[in-house]
């Protein structure tokens, strides 16, 4: 996903609360990178991987 642009990704020991501060209120004010982003991630993931996902899960626990 982050390959294609669609996600950042962070080290475990770079996230912290001043990594989330200093990243994410830019990020969520450019939508045009938003955009960009999502559409990157769209081609990757089916549309109804959600329901998929609630599917077998509901049939695992059963």
């Amino acid at each position: 996903m982050a390959d294609a642009g669609g996600a950042v990704v962070v080290e475990e020991p770079d996230f912290s609360a001043d990594y989330v501060a200093s990243t994410v209120p830019a990020l969520a004010a450019d939508g045009d990178r938003l955009r960009a982003m999502s559409e990157a991630a769209s081609g990757l993931v089916p549309a109804d991987a959600d329901d998929r996902l609630a599917r077998i899960i509901a049939e695992t626990a059963r």
